[in-house]
């Protein structure tokens, strides 16, 4: 393992480290570092060191080299770092550069815009204009064709009328004159003529 890496800090490495700050003398560095490391919260703390959750590697390696030195105390390395692991201090992400906040504000609103313009670029306002034009002539064709035709079956209707009147004097009277079929063929026609007119109207109005 790397000597600098940092171990998680157990209660077994900060007991073992306060006997060898009691009992050892240090150097000034060391000794202030490994205060740091293995103080307690509760505990008084020298002015400007931190509590930490992780030590380094190397103050274990010291306080079991230390421990070494000791007549009545036989402890491994290993049997040190029992119970600890590689301690992984919580990522913090730098603060944003308000210069680079502001760039990419302004990517974001030229990207939506070339988005939009992607979307309307085939909408032709020309073209838009010419299929409304053309929609309006075609209803007006149409409304024109079905005037055409309610014209045309009126006069079919009316002559179909005249017709039947025509022949229905022929039929229903053994002798009879022309002059009589175009009157009952006129009657029969008018009354369809009023009819068809009634409901033309009432149908447009």
């Amino acid at each position: 393992m790397d000597p600098e890496s940092q171990v998680l800090l157990t209660d077994k490495i900060r007991r073992w480290g306060r006997t060898i700050l009691e009992s050892k003398s240090l150097s000034s560095s060391d000794k202030t570092e490994l205060q740091g490391c293995v103080r307690t919260q509760t505990a008084e703390a020298s002015p400007g060191i931190p509590f930490r959750l992780g030590i380094p590697f190397r103050l274990v390696k010291l306080i079991h080299d230390c421990l070494k030195d000791e007549e009545d105390v036989c402890l491994y390395l290993h049997e040190l770092l029992e119970g600890s692991d590689v301690y992984l201090p919580r990522y913090r992400p730098p603060a944003r550069n308000p210069d680079l906040t502001a760039r990419i504000e302004h990517l974001k609103a030229e990207q939506a815009e070339r988005h939009h313009q992607n979307i309307t670029k085939n909408v032709d306002v020309k073209q838009l204009k010419e299929d409304n034009d053309q929609q309006s002539i075609g209803k007006e064709v149409r409304s024109l064709t079905r005037q055409l035709m309610t014209v045309f079956n009126f006069a079919l209707t009316v002559l179909g009328a005249f017709t039947a009147g025509y022949k229905a004097q022929e039929y229903m009277v053994y002798e009879s004159s022309v002059q009589a079929q175009i009157l009952s063929g006129v009657i029969f026609a008018t009354i369809v003529f009023i009819a068809d007119l009634y409901f033309i109207i009432k149908s447009e109005f």
